[in-house]
Parts: structure tokens; sequence; C-alpha cells
């Protein structure tokens, strides 16, 4: 009697062992477990997303018609516009760095994201060297009409980059619908029967051309990755600061280094290339923490609609039916793409199947509790 009765103590003892043992993994698993209660969570506000993305493509129409302006004055070639430009483009960002106080406090915590983060921003420098070379050269070899079609390449571009390449934002078909409504819409504003394609010069400025939109494209997703550590402008002049010694080498390779016409006229219109450059970029690359990169992709659908509005206040040129269902696609594509949920996949670290895992290992551990639960609620029989 009394060794049975020593055996059920030592059969419990063991049963409060197990249970501490699997409480305590219970705690470790609860503290992974997938949380289902519904929180309510602020989402970043995407109208301002969309307000800065018509601040970019305003600022992009001053700074493309001053650059078209200048090169058929004859004033600069492509080539030393482009390091003018950067020039203004480093002391305007520089200066900007400086007078805002949040970020002023804060540069030194800023350089060092962007040397953690060197194998993102190398390759978004060598995108703004590539593509500011590439739209100033093809303007010397095709018409605008060429450059504002081939340029609408860039959204599909960052639809297939961002959905099927990188993965870091969801395809869906209203997406696409959207991107499809606002390209064609900017198309038809653009009416592209003007469009060379006959001979080997035109050829060459239409694949820099789209050479340009994929480089954009680029530029674009990797700003979405930094931008959430690195302001904006911060990123840009970095970029701009790491490609400038690679625009004076090309110019000086071109031999334009000294054809500069520096007049006051000239040197003012560079100035204001350069501030509506860095303005149009600086606005798109803050937007990408508001809205996804397929919709900063398609505000570029919105130049040859903000350029027909110019003409027609400055100029007098009346809007045809072409600009108006233009407008009207652009609009209906846009606001598509930002009606659509975006969902971002989530690339936690570790997670990977995690989550089943613990829920089965969950489920064992209830199982367990049970049976030392029923266990020890057993009466023990002593004869």
């Amino acid at each position: 009697r009394t060794a049975d009765l020593d055996a059920h103590d030592d059969r419990n003892e063991g049963l409060r062992r197990i249970d501490s043992k699997n409480f305590k993994a219970l705690g470790l698993l609860e503290a992974n477990k997938p949380n289902t209660t519904k929180t309510t969570t602020t989402s970043p506000p995407v109208y301002w997303g969309v307000l800065l993305l018509l601040l970019s493509k305003l600022s992009g129409c001053g700074h493309i018609v001053t650059t078209r302006l200048l090169l058929r004055l004859g004033y600069f070639t492509p080539a030393n516009l482009a390091v003018l430009r950067n020039v203004v483009t480093v002391f305007f960002l520089g200066a900007l760095l400086l007078l805002k106080s949040d970020l002023r406090k804060n540069l030194k915590h800023i350089a060092g994201e962007v040397r953690s983060n060197w194998r993102s921003v190398v390759p978004g420098a060598a995108g703004t060297f590539v593509l500011q070379t590439l739209v100033m050269q093809s303007l010397d070899l095709i018409p605008a009409t060429n450059l504002a079609v081939l340029s609408l390449l860039s959204p599909p571009f960052l639809f297939v980059i961002a959905g099927f390449i990188l993965k870091t934002e969801r395809p869906t078909w209203v997406r696409f619908a959207g991107m499809v409504a606002a390209v064609a819409g900017a198309v038809v504003i653009i009416d592209p029967t003007g469009f060379e394609a006959g001979d080997a010069k035109a050829t060459v400025g239409n694949l820099l051309c789209a050479g340009m939109a994929l480089c954009y494209a680029i530029i674009v997703t990797v700003q979405k990755h930094l931008v959430a550590s690195v302001p904006a402008a911060a990123l840009q002049f970095t970029f701009t600061a790491y490609a400038f010694p690679f625009f004076v080498l090309l110019a000086a390779c071109f031999g334009d280094l000294g054809s500069m016409a520096l007049t006051a006229e000239s040197a003012g219109g560079a100035a204001i290339v350069g501030v509506f450059a860095s303005l149009d970029y600086y606005f798109a690359f803050a937007s990408l923490k508001y809205v996804s990169t397929l919709l900063v992709g398609l505000s570029n659908s919105l130049l040859p609609l903000f350029v027909g509005i110019a003409t027609y206040f400055v100029n007098g040129e009346r809007l045809s039916w072409k600009d108006l269902v233009g407008a009207a696609l652009i609009l209906a594509g846009m606001v598509t793409v930002i009606a659509a949920k975006t969902e971002q996949v989530e690339r936690a670290a570790g997670r990977g199947g995690g989550d089943d895992a613990d829920g089965k290992a969950l489920l064992e551990l209830d199982e367990l509790d049970r049976v030392s639960r029923e266990s020890r609620a057993i009466p023990t029989e002593v004869p």
C-alpha cells in the first residue's frame, strides 16, 4: 500500500513538472502567436501623397519647358546643361537640409542611415545619372512626342518590378485596369500620330527613352525602400552628389565644358531648371510615404494634361476634345488606383511559416494540459 501511494505521488509530481514546462512553453509561444484582436491603426493619409504628386508634376512642367527652351536657343548642350542643373540641385537641397531644423538636427543620423543602406543608394545614384543623361541626349534625337509617349512605359515597368519581381506590392486586376486607363488617357492627349521611328537616329532616341522609363522605375522602387529611414531631400541630395562627378566627366568627354554661353538669361534659365527639377523629384520621392510606386509612376501621365492647361492660359490655345477625353481617362485611372487597396507584402524576419508551426505546437500543449488535468482529477483508490 505504501509503495502504491509513493508511485501515485511520483506520477502526480511528474505531471506537475510537465505542466510547468508546458505552461512556460505556452507563454513563449503566445508571444509569437498572431494577434487576432481588432486594433484601430491610423493609415498614412493618401491625400498628402496625391498633393505631393500634383506639386511634383507642376514642377516637372517647369523644368521640362525651360530645358527645351534653353536647348532650342543654343545656350547649352545637353551635357553641360546637366552639369549646371546638378550644381543648382546640390546647392538647393543642401540649403534645404541646413534650413529645416528637423533635418539639420538629425544630419549625423541621416548620414548613418545612408551609409548603412549603401547597397540601395548606389543603384539610386547610378539611376539618377543614367536617367538624366538619357533624357538630355534624347531631346537632340527625337521630337517631344516620342519622349512623352515612351515615358509612359514607367508605370508598366513599376507594375512588373514591384508586383512580380520584388513582390513588394500585390498586383491586382483593378490596379492594372487603372494603370491602363491613365496611360491611355495620356496617349490620347499626346496624339502619337507624330511619333517618329523611321530612321536610325529616331530608333536610337526611342531606345534611350525606353531606358529612361526603366531607370525611373528603378529609382522609384529604390526610394520606396529608403524613404522610410532617409528623408526625401537627403536621399535626393545623396543621389545627386554621388552622380555629379560622372556628369562632369561626360561633359568633358564631349568637349562641352567650355562651350557654355553664360549670360544673365541663360544662367537664370539654368537655375530655374535646377530648382524645378529638384522640387519635381523631391515631391515625388516624398509622396512614396503615402502612395504606391505605381501611382507615382502614373503621375507622369499628368504632364501632358498640365502642359495642355498651361498652354490654354498662357498662349490662349483651346483645349480639344482629345484633351478632355484624355483628362477624363487619366483621372479615372488614377482614382481607380488610389481607391484600390494596396496590399504590402510583409517581410518580417523569421516569420516564414512560423504561425502555422506555432499553432500546431499550441494544440499539442493544450492536449497535454488537458490530459494532465484529467489525471489529477481521478481519485486515488487505496485498498
